[in-house]
């Protein structure tokens, strides 16, 4: 049996600008001790920075090889937090408050819920793992990016949403009636 290992992420400072936050993943977090997880690279607006410029970080000292046996909590949110969950192939990630644009995009697996709303293409090219939204959710969940051939979008996974969704919901992707369960609004 794999026991979960947890990390907490409290934010502390929130960024004025988009904010690619890629690393906030356990793909990322696998193998790390604390402190290479708090030093892992953000992008806020065109500036480099960590983690721990937003972030009060806490869990055990190294974290587990197994992707499937780590857990994040990022406690507080605002739509400026970008790409969280970013090509995730397994683990939790748990978001209690909103997020930016491209949460869980290209992502293969495990688990990612947020308690918030989000913003643009929430699990674009997504091609398995679970995404659960009890909030709101901007355009083109589940879709290929603007410009792209069709079929590029969802190939799999589940997108639940208990709420309202923008326009061009799962456009360019492969759709199945059991990949995307409308919940809300």
């Amino acid at each position: 049996m794999v026991t979960s290992m947890s990390f907490i992420l409290r934010l502390r400072s929130k960024p004025t600008v988009l904010t690619d936050l890629r690393n906030i993943s356990p793909d990322k977090f696998a193998g790390r001790m604390l402190n290479e997880i708090r030093s892992l690279s953000a992008v806020e607006g065109g500036r480099a920075v960590s983690l721990d410029t937003f972030f009060d970080i806490d869990g055990p000292s190294r974290a587990p090889q197994e992707v499937g046996s780590i857990e994040i909590t990022v406690e507080g949110g605002t739509d400026k937090l970008c790409y969280i969950g970013y090509k995730m192939t397994g683990g939790k990630i748990v978001i209690k408050g909103s997020t930016g644009h491209f949460t869980g995009y290209k992502m293969k697996g495990g688990t990612i819920v947020i308690y918030g709303d989000t913003r643009n293409y929430l699990g674009a090219k997504m091609a398995g793992g679970t995404i659960e939204v009890f909030g709101n959710v901007g355009h083109r969940i589940g879709s290929k990016l603007h410009g792209e051939k069709p079929g590029k979008g969802m190939k799999g996974g589940t997108i639940m949403v208990h709420g309202n969704a923008g326009a061009d919901v799962g456009w360019g992707g492969i759709w199945r009636h059991y990949y995307y369960r409308w919940i809300g609004g």
